[in-house]
């Protein structure tokens, strides 16, 4: 679902809010010599705003609320806290 929110006439520019609600699972297959299967899941929900700049270029900035408990990474990261920044270019 996206809802615009800004279009500039005559121009590629726009600017589109986007609720979402997102889902995974990942799995771990043991070393040889061992049958158990480690898995788990993630929910989440969240809300970004996307761009549209130029014909060629688009970004992307995305906000997210983990639902499920999940193990601390050593290394804390941005994307950690929920947070997700993308910038694409297209070539003609």
């Amino acid at each position: 679902l996206r809802v615009p929110v800004y279009r500039r006439n005559g121009g590629d520019f726009r600017v589109e809010v986007v609720p979402f609600v997102d889902w995974g699972r990942s799995w771990d297959n043991r070393r040889k010599g061992q049958t158990s299967r480690d898995t788990e899941s993630i929910v989440g929900a969240g809300l970004g705003l996307r761009a549209r700049l130029s014909k060629f270029a688009s970004g992307e900035l995305m906000w997210a609320r983990n639902f499920t408990s999940l193990q601390n990474t050593q290394e804390p990261s941005i994307q950690d806290d929920g947070v997700h920044f993308q910038l694409s270019l297209a070539w003609p």
